[in-house]
């Protein structure tokens, strides 16, 4: 018997609010959220990354739920979707 172990890529990941494209703030607290969500963003999409050995063996779902979460700051919008696909050509190549 063989057994693999695989594991993707280890990413670290820090993309701005602005260049997540998210809704702008209209409040400091609003703006202390905004960061938190890109945070987040790049924290999640680092975790997809890192359970995918191949861009191939990326779930799709997992990255439209976490877009979907933060839809009220426009990540669910195309731009939201292009980051994605920036990043993981930067990590697996185009």
């Amino acid at each position: 018997m063989k057994v693999f172990i695989l594991k993707g890529p280890s990413v670290t990941i820090s993309a701005s609010p602005d260049e997540w494209q998210l809704f702008d703030a209209k409040t400091l607290e609003e703006e202390q959220t905004r960061d938190f969500v890109a945070d987040t963003l790049n924290k999640s999409m680092a975790r997809i990354i890192s359970r995918a050995p191949t861009r191939k063996e990326i779930d799709i779902r997992d990255i439209d739920l976490l877009l979907r979460g933060y839809s009220a700051w426009g990540a669910a919008d195309t731009e939201g979707y292009a980051m994605v696909e920036n990043i993981l050509d930067k990590v697996y190549g185009d």
